[in-house]
């Protein structure tokens, strides 16, 4: 089953006003407030859920330094942000660290993830300097 939000503004001043059956219904409500910051209509899945969550594995960001060293892991505590392809990704930080998302059963296996995708980035000769 689909919903659709009626969403203003950015950011910090993002909110969503409005969840409807239909695009034509979300686009009626925010026809009646011509001077809002509406964003497009927004579709969402319902219940959708990641097979990562079912499995009871937890959203980590691990950073890494270029010899394998860990610099740090945190769970992260809330959703914003969330997006699927981020937890695909391997980045840097200014101090030329990567950073990666990664799905995991806990710690260990986080900074095991994130270990195999920095030996493929040295392989690949693809580390930023």
């Amino acid at each position: 089953m689909k919903v659709w939000l009626a969403t203003e503004g950015s950011y910090s001043d993002y909110s969503v006003e409005g969840v409807f059956s239909s695009e034509e219904k979300a686009k009626a409500f925010m026809g009646a407030f011509p001077g809002g910051d509406w964003n497009d209509v927004t579709v969402w899945e319902v219940d959708q859920v990641s097979p990562d969550i079912e499995s009871d594995r937890k959203p980590y960001c691990v950073r890494m330094d270029r010899e394998g060293n860990t610099v740090s892991v945190k769970v992260e505590k809330n959703s914003y942000g969330y997006t699927t392809y981020m937890y695909n990704d391997v980045n840097f930080d200014v101090h030329g660290n990567i950073y990666c998302y990664v799905w995991a059963k806990d710690e260990q296996h986080a900074i095991k993830i994130t270990n195999e995708r920095r030996i493929m980035t040295l392989a690949n000769n693809e580390w930023i300097k």
